[in-house]
């Protein structure tokens, strides 16, 4: 039987675990699906998490819609081998869809009976929950969302109808993987609300969701991973005084209780029917990364990428892949040291247990941004293109013709991928720059990249080789989108410096230089199933980039463990 995957994240940290599985998507580590339908679920629609990765993911839309079929004709059932496909016209869920934004008016208070009333206002406090504007958010006040998001299988309600038609789905066998925080306010809800209108409630052997006992659902509930800003001093948080911010000296009492929540309801609960989860990931980062600001959402609540994101997007993809998914499973995660974490640390995504896949898929997907966006991609449009027409890789792989540099939609495609290859590489740099001291040792970023301290309501961000100060990738347009790449300087030493460190200092994983990826890109032809052009480019840049040969790969695959 097929598997339908469904990826669903909540909030800020569903949003940033979606931007590491689109990453994860286009390296080819999701290649054993040939579809993954995402989606969020957050009440503010202007964050910055969610717009930026529904920016990504429409721009990995269009680089899949070009580059999919014909790289997999050739012969490459790697880089954009996985379709994403977002629902709801590429918006979120969103818990109050419309009228006044808040709890009260959602339930219609002014309805109530006066005991029923009189019961609202004993299980939920007025200024902070009943009356709360929640148009950014549930405030870090998880029980908001909790209340809401349980009342939609009884209305009218999209993401009720979503969650429905997963559940009749008849594609295959429909696996569900819903992630988010267990600290803050739309994830803490999310989850555990979400999974129990699938499952079967207090007292009924039927779910809220009709036939959602089908669905097989995973989860990963973040542990906290990043401290929000914190006054010296006082210890309380600057913007959360007011009771209207979750607060960083609530982080681990909110997981706690969250986790014991979560095993309650792993054991069948009250009325034994059953684990709220199929197969539980249990993630989070100590210590923590601070993030040096805080926002109550908008725009400018936009946190950089971190490791543990990375790792839910994995075990969404271990979830998808295993054939071992059993009732109430918990998976945890350990490195070998505490002080660092490389390439042999990430779990395996495959029953087998062999993690190098990783290493080999996602360390070519760096490799690949990294020259394309350095090394070529400024040789193959406009005037820059007639200087490199005459070298052996131009003239085969793009053609003679081409000597005046690609055109038309070509070009467009062009500058859209390096586009990408810049959001992959500020990515991986955000990982490791931002992360504290030296955990992350499986990639290098101090030859392309620098990262900046956050202010007071901006976080810290990661700023690329070559780019102006304050430099933006979405554009301050009402839809978002990426913006356009930035003009680099020619090659330069530094530049075949970083390449050699990219996957990090160790020695133990000699790779191929950029010289050797030139040197291949001299011999290469184009696959006959494919004419000259971006194309057959883009696809021998991939097979020159791989960390190791081709031939020694196909061994190591063949090799058991």
């Amino acid at each position: 039987m097929t598997t339908k995957p469904y990826f669903m994240g909540a909030g800020g940290s569903g949003a940033k675990t979606l931007e590491a599985l689109v990453h994860t998507a286009a390296s080819g580590l999701a290649g054993f699906t040939p579809e993954i339908e995402a989606s969020l679920v957050d009440q503010d629609i202007n964050n910055g998490n969610l717009v930026y990765a529904t920016a990504l993911v429409k721009l990995y839309q269009e680089l899949y819609l070009y580059f999919s079929q014909p790289l997999r004709e050739a012969g490459n059932d790697e880089l954009f081998a996985t379709r994403l496909v977002m629902p709801n016209d590429s918006q979120a869920w969103l818990p109050i869809e419309s009228g006044s934004l808040s709890l009260g008016a959602f339930f219609q208070r002014q309805l109530l009976r006066d005991d029923v009333n009189l019961l609202f206002r004993c299980l939920f406090d007025q200024r902070q929950e009943i009356d709360q504007d929640l148009a950014k958010g549930f405030r870090g006040r998880p029980v908001i969302g909790s209340a809401i998001l349980g009342a939609i299988a009884d209305i009218d309600h999209r993401l009720g109808q979503y969650l429905q038609s997963i559940a009749d789905s008849e594609q295959g066998d429909s696996r569900l993987f819903l992630v988010g925080s267990v600290f803050g306010g739309t994830g803490a809800a999310g989850l555990p609300t979400i999974a129990s209108l699938m499952r079967p409630g207090l007292g009924s052997e039927e779910p809220a969701i009709p036939h959602g006992d089908r669905v097989r659902i995973g989860a990963a509930p973040l542990l906290p991973y990043f401290l929000y800003k914190v006054v010296e001093g006082g210890g309380e948080d600057a913007d959360a005084a007011d009771g209207t911010l979750a607060k960083t000296a609530d982080q681990l009492t909110r997981s706690r209780i969250g986790v014991e929540y979560y095993h309650y309801r792993g054991n069948g609960g009250a009325n034994g029917n059953g684990s709220l989860f199929d197969v539980t990931y249990l993630l989070g980062q100590d210590p923590r990364v601070e993030l040096g600001y805080q926002q109550i959402g908008g725009e400018l609540q936009r946190n950089p990428a971190m490791v543990v994101e990375l790792l839910a997007a994995l075990a969404s993809l271990h979830f998808f892949r295993s054939k071992r998914n059993g009732s109430g499973t918990v998976m945890r995660l350990k490195t070998e040291s505490d002080e660092r974490l490389d390439w042999e640390d990430f779990p395996a995504i495959s029953d087998d247990g062999d993690n190098s896949g990783i290493y080999y898929q996602l360390g070519q997907l760096l490799r690949f941004a990294y020259a394309y966006r350095y090394c070529y991609c400024w040789c193959l449009i406009g005037d820059e293109s007639r200087r490199f027409a005459g070298q052996p890789w131009f003239r085969r792989l793009l053609g003679p013709e081409m000597r005046d540099g690609l055109t038309g939609e070509d070009a467009k495609i062009a500058e859209k991928l390096n586009v990408y290859c810049g959001e992959i590489l500020r990515w991986a740099a955000s990982l490791k720059l931002l992360a504290p001291g030296a955990f992350v040792a499986f990639v290098s970023a101090r030859d392309f990249a620098e990262a900046h301290v956050a202010s007071e309501h901006r976080p810290a961000r990661v700023q690329l080789a070559s780019e102006p100060d304050h430099y933006d990738p979405i554009l301050p347009t009402t839809g978002g989108g990426l913006g356009k790449a930035v003009k680099l300087p020619p090659f330069n030493a530094a530049i075949a410096e970083g390449f050699e460190r990219l996957l990090g200092d160790d020695e133990r994983r000699p790779v191929p230089d950029l010289s050797a990826v030139f040197e291949f890109m001299n011999r290469q032809r184009p696959p006959r199933a494919i004419r000259p052009g971006l194309v057959a480019f883009v696809n021998a840049l991939w097979r020159a980039t791989a960390v190791v040969p081709e031939r020694t790969r196909r061994k190591l695959r063949q090799t058991p463990r």
